[in-house]
């Protein structure tokens, strides 16, 4: 029995030994071949799993009160009075503070508060997949329903409805939910909104220490969404936002938004106890409210000091492979014709995430063309993404957006549209080597079984084979297998 057990540690030792060598040797494949095609794609996999592990474990740590609800959604197409829209509608839940749509894979509406929306934005003869999320404060935080698809009818006279725009949220937040004027810490907080024009052009215009003009595109199903690019001042701002018509400029529709920038207490109390150091004793002066920016506006100002458009040359791109952009200056008026301009670049990710930003010095001149072309990294995720310009002079700042999507190079075709890129290969290396490695444990049992099965051939005798070595004579014995 001490034999067995010492044979049986020394055979765990071995097995701990190879299982050893092996994650090393795979962790040293990994770090190579990462060196190899990318150092910043080590960084970047190495970051995105250690920020997936930390949100697991912030989950499970922040699970204090019940999740939010999965949602049970239900939709019908209705088509009344001329006017043709789907209804979706699904159960309270008081776990859920806000609600997302999204249709057909893309964002509807954001920070919903109550538990159904009528979608206008919508045509016959059509079929809509339409999938909530409810999001919360407690659990996971989130709650996604099942997807159910909704078909419109085939006929339904639809006249094209009054063009409409509507700021839904702010800073994160539904604007129905806050209580008189909405309040922020950030000085770039985050605006969102639908309107019912599919693919409408959203100018947006902020009145303060920089003059904010900007122009974004809403998808196909009217929702938009725009973070200021300059810090916004502390105080009372508006934002005002229109909606046009790509293919009917006479169809436009017009919102404003109130809000305000506040400081922290820190911030407030650091800056208090500058002023005091700075001014000791202070004379008197009469109690006054702090100014804030100027009276909020009504409509957005006839024309900006300039206008300029941004082209991509291609929808499309390849990772490590550039992207080129073109921006055509018109409408420059005549007193800012050969100032200096910064031209910023910043790209974004598919969430929103900022993931590249450079500078570009130009003078100003009437039609100017500017061509840049921008370098993919070749360890960034396929899917889609978007670029933004603002030209920034004097105290101005004008912005446009383009989207485009990366395409991942394909490093291994197995036909029928299945690719293997080389960032899959990298981040899943332990799954593909674990299978390697089980294929060749079962190659292994095999070459084992056949090596038994020869040597039992050798160890089994027969009369025939003693008969070919001389052992027996021409008389045939008995007992012997044949």
């Amino acid at each position: 029995m001490a034999k067995k057990n010492k044979a049986e540690k020394k055979i765990f030792r071995k097995m701990a030994k190879a299982h050893f060598v092996f994650s090393l040797s795979l962790f040293f494949l990994y770090f190579v071949l990462s060196l190899i095609y990318s150092p910043e794609f080590l960084i970047f996999d190495a970051r995105t799993k250690f920020r997936a592990l930390a949100d697991e474990i912030l989950v499970v740590t922040a699970s204090v009160l019940g999740p939010p609800v999965k949602p049970a959604v239900f939709g019908e197409a209705v088509c009344k009075n001329g006017n043709l829209s789907i209804k979706i509608d699904w159960d309270d839940d008081k776990n859920s503070k806000t609600f997302d749509i999204d249709r057909d894979d893309m964002s509807l509406v954001t920070g919903l508060v109550d538990s159904r929306y009528d979608d206008a934005n919508v045509v016959t003869s059509a079929s809509y997949v339409y999938t909530v999320t409810a999001r919360g404060p407690m659990g996971p935080g989130i709650a996604v329903s099942d997807p159910i698809a909704v078909t419109t009818p085939d006929e339904c006279e639809v006249p094209l409805p009054d063009p409409a725009i509507e700021i839904v949220s702010f800073a994160g937040k539904s604007v129905a939910s806050y209580k008189g004027i909405p309040e922020a810490f950030s000085r770039r907080p985050v605006f969102s909104g639908t309107t019912n024009i599919a693919r409408a052009e959203i100018s947006l215009f902020i009145d303060g220490s920089a003059v904010i003009f900007a122009r974004v595109l809403a998808n196909a199903n009217g929702y938009w969404s725009w973070e200021p690019p300059a810090e916004l001042n502390y105080g009372r701002s508006v934002l005002l936002a229109k909606a046009a018509d790509p293919n009917n400029p006479f169809r436009e529709s017009s919102d404003s938004l109130t809000f305000r920038i506040v400081r922290k207490e820190k911030e407030r109390e650091g800056e208090e106890k500058k002023d005091e150091e700075k001014i000791p004793a202070p004379p008197f002066v009469p109690e006054s409210k702090p100014p804030e920016t100027a009276p909020p506006k009504e409509d957005l100002p006839a024309n900006p000091p300039l206008d300029f458009s941004l082209l991509l040359k291609s929808e499309t791109v390849f990772q490590g492979r550039e992207l080129g952009t073109v921006i055509n200056v018109t409408g420059l008026m005549s007193g800012f014709e050969g100032s200096q301009a910064i031209v910023r670049y910043t790209l974004f990710d598919e969430a929103e995430e900022k993931r590249k930003t450079f500078f570009e010095e130009i003078l100003l001149e009437n039609n100017l063309v500017f061509q840049k072309n921008i370098a993919i990294p070749a360890f960034w995720k396929g899917g889609q993404h978007r670029v933004q310009a603002e030209i920034i002079f004097d105290r101005y700042n004008i912005s446009r957006e383009g989207f485009f999507e990366i395409l991942e190079l394909p490093l291994l075709n197995f036909g029928g549209g299945v690719l293997v890129t080389y960032p899959e290969l990298l981040s899943n290396l332990g799954a593909v080597a674990s299978i390697f490695l089980l294929l060749l444990l079962v190659w292994l049992f095999l070459f084992f079984r056949e090596y038994q099965l020869q040597l039992r051939a050798f160890r089994h005798i027969t009369e025939r084979h003693l008969e070919k070595m001389g052992f027996l004579g021409t008389k045939k014995g008995k007992g012997v297998s044949r």
